[in-house]
């Protein structure tokens, strides 16, 4: 009996052993000798995803510009083709030139909005209360993307109507479609700006999410375990 009782004693004191271990392992991951929050997140790869976001916004921005400026050219290659103009009234012979030059114009526009959606999120707020308890963060990427649709709706319809006028095979005859080329290419500056803008905030508004959730997460462990945060 007495030497049950010693190994289970024996046993008892191994599990209180391992336990101890592994609180001492917790804190030694979980917090620094100054009481802070160790962060998983290394300085390489924070630098990293600091690059990553620099290279996006750069991508947006340059794929923004080229369109702008294809849609200038596009306008200035309308403009050498024969046409005769009466007030609001002209007749013109279509630019194959122009044509090509606004459909890169659209794609490039369209592409650009798409990258900038689709690694940016969705931030959007619903209500006053939201919009009054939201970080500026989060107020500056909401305002950014109705901004941004609304700069992309402007010039697509300007871009996708001054090239389909081009993209006739005869001499059309009609209201002049003057400057839609030129303007819907320099919408898509502005539209570029806003996009960076959303991109920027957005991506800062879910770090801002993530290290609150990650804070949370790390304060409740400890009282899990038995040990004070």
């Amino acid at each position: 009996m007495k030497g049950i009782q010693l190994s289970r004693a024996k046993v008892k004191q191994k599990r209180s052993k391992s336990i101890e271990g592994d609180l001492r392992l917790y804190k030694t991951f979980q917090v620094s000798p100054f009481g802070k929050p160790i962060s998983f997140q290394t300085p390489h790869l924070h630098k990293m995803a600091k690059n990553i976001g620099f290279l996006v916004c750069l991508l947006i921005m340059i794929m923004d510009i080229i369109a702008g400026i294809l849609g200038i050219q596009a306008e200035i290659a309308q403009n050498k083709v024969n046409h005769l103009r009466a007030w609001i009234f002209e007749c013109r012979d279509p630019s194959y030139q122009a044509f090509k030059l606004g459909i890169a114009a659209v794609v490039l526009l369209l592409m650009a909005h798409v990258i900038a959606n689709l690694l940016g999120g969705c931030i959007f707020i619903r209500s006053k209360e939201e919009l009054d308890q939201a970080s500026p963060n989060k107020q500056l990427a909401a305002a950014s993307l109705i901004l941004s649709w609304i700069m992309l709706g402007v010039a697509f319809t300007m871009l996708i109507s001054g090239t389909l006028s081009n993209s006739k095979s005869r001499k059309d005859c009609g209201i002049a479609h003057h400057r839609l080329l030129s303007i819907g290419g320099i919408l898509c500056f502005i539209h570029g700006l806003f996009l960076v803008a959303y991109y920027v905030s957005a991506t800062a508004f879910i770090r801002e999410e993530k290290k609150l959730s990650q804070h949370g997460i790390q304060e409740n462990k400890p009282n899990e375990h038995g040990v004070e945060a």
